[in-house]
C-alpha cells in the first residue's frame, strides 16, 4: 500500500511518480535491444507506474487536507491553554506530521507575502507553533 510505504519511499521516486501522473507517461532509460515482449512489458509497467502515481497523489491530497483542517482547528482554538492542549493531543495522536508542517509553512509564507505588500510587521519574527511547543516556562 502506498500510504504504508510512503515514509520509506525515496524522494526521487515520489517526484517521478508525481511527474508520471502530470505528464501521463513514465520515462525510463532503456539500454539494449528492444523486442516486442519488452515493449509489451514496458507498456504494462508504465500503466502500473502511472496508476501508482495517482494513488500516491490521492494519499498526499488526503494528508494535506488533514493538515489544513488541523491548522484551522488550532487557529480557531481561542485561548492559549486550549491551544496548548490541542497541540499536545495532536502530537500524541501523530497528527503533527510533514503534511501539517507543510501547510503551516505555506500559510506563514503567504502571510509574509501579504504583509510585505501591505508594509506590515514581519511575521517571520513571530514564534511558530512548532517552536513554542515543548518549551518550558522560564520563571
Amino acid at each position: 500500500s502506498i500510504a504504508a510505504n510512503l515514509e520509506s519511499m525515496p524522494p526521487r521516486l515520489v517526484v517521478a511518480l508525481q511527474m508520471a501522473v502530470e505528464k501521463g507517461e513514465w520515462k525510463e532509460d532503456n539500454t539494449g535491444d528492444n523486442n516486442e515482449s519488452d515493449d509489451t512489458n514496458s507498456e504494462e509497467f508504465e500503466t502500473q507506474m502511472i496508476a501508482m502515481g495517482r494513488a500516491l497523489q490521492n494519499v498526499l491530497d488526503v494528508r494535506l487536507r488533514g493538515g489544513r483542517e488541523l491548522l484551522a482547528e488550532l487557529l480557531n482554538s481561542g485561548e492559549i491553554r486550549k491551544l496548548d492542549s490541542l497541540i499536545g493531543k495532536s502530537a500524541k495522536e501523530g497528527k503533527l506530521d510533514m503534511s501539517f508542517f507543510s501547510v503551516l509553512s505555506m500559510n506563514m509564507r503567504d502571510a509574509k507575502l501579504n504583509n510585505d505588500e501591505n508594509g506590515s510587521e514581519d511575521v517571520s519574527l513571530a514564534p511558530t507553533l512548532a517552536q513554542g511547543e515543548g518549551q518550558e516556562e522560564v520563571s
